[in-house]
Order: structure tokens, then C-alpha cells, then sequence
């Protein structure tokens, strides 16, 4: 399972990237000790600091350097959100306010209406129209891995399983 950790989407798509010429000219040996050596230093450096990923990648040679990035804290930067959202509100619902100062309160509309313009003779709902709007919901595609991390499936066994493709 730490695989899925270790060889992200990114480093899969390095590792293949780097192998391909040796398929494409049949040294299958050179391939498959390149191929080792990699897969070793991508786990060594997860266990190390951090997996491979897009982000910070600094790779030299066959071993690749990566930065690791601070933690994201949820408590604070949920809080700090919220205050910004109070704040925006407060200025926006003021803004709106400042524009309704010839409007007074009135306990009914009987200011409003003249008297007896009003004759209601018959009431009845008619439907008119009906629409329908139909959108087709976006598959989702990636290409090489482009949002980090590792894509993986589970399957009916319940084994989580990951891994790329390519050809030569």
C-alpha cells in the first residue's frame, strides 16, 4: 500500500518517461535496472521527506529533491474566512441600506393603494409554459497527473490498486 503513496501520478509519468527509450531499442535489461533504481529512489525519498509530486520537484540525476510544504491549518484559516465574509457582508448589506433612506416603515400597504382601484372579479391559476433545461454533467479528464498525487481505484475485493499506462 505505501506505493500508492510513494510513486505519485507525477513520478509514474517520470518513471515511464525515463524507460521508454530503452523498450524502444529492446534492452530490456537496461529497462528493468533503470526502472528499479528509480522505483528505489522515489519510496527512499517518500520515506525520507515527501513523495515526488509537481509541486517543489528539484530532481537530480536519478534522485530526485523535494521541498516539503507547511501544513494546512483548517481551525484558523476557516476562521479568518469567515471574519472576511462578516466584513464583506457588512459592507455590501450597508452599501444597500444607504440607498433606501426615503423608505419608512409601514405597518400595511394602505398608503399605497387608492381606494377602490382594486376589484378582484374572478381568481384562477393558468399554466402558461413549461421549460426544460437539460445540461450534460463534465466528465472529469486528466492527462499525466496533473493535480498530484496518486489516482488509484478500488476494486469488489476491496484492494486499492494505481498505476499508469503508456506505450512505445
Amino acid at each position: 500500500g505505501y506505493g500508492i503513496t510513494a510513486l505519485t501520478d507525477y513520478g509514474i509519468q517520470q518513471i515511464g518517461d525515463s524507460i521508454i527509450p530503452y523498450l524502444k531499442d529492446q534492452k530490456y535489461y537496461d529497462c528493468f535496472s533503470k526502472f528499479a533504481r528509480l522505483c528505489d529512489s522515489y519510496v527512499t525519498t517518500a520515506r525520507t521527506s515527501a513523495p515526488v509530486d509537481i509541486q517543489g520537484y528539484s530532481g537530480i540525476g536519478d534522485v530526485p529533491r523535494i521541498e516539503r510544504k507547511a501544513p494546512f491549518n483548517f481551525g484558523s484559516n476557516i476562521l479568518i474566512s469567515l471574519i472576511i465574509g462578516f466584513i464583506v457582508a457588512l459592507i455590501i448589506t450597508g452599501a444597500m441600506r444607504s440607498k433606501l433612506k426615503t423608505v419608512r416603515f409601514q405597518a400595511a400597504a394602505n398608503d399605497y393603494v387608492n381606494p377602490g382601484s382594486l376589484k378582484i372579479a374572478r381568481s384562477q391559476d393558468l399554466f402558461l409554459y413549461s421549460t426544460v433545461t437539460r445540461t450534460a454533467i463534465p466528465k472529469e479528464t486528466r492527462s499525466g497527473g496533473g493535480g498530484g498525487g496518486s489516482s488509484t481505484h478500488v476494486s469488489s475485493s476491496g484492494s486499492t490498486h494505481g498505476g499508469g499506462g503508456g506505450k512505445f
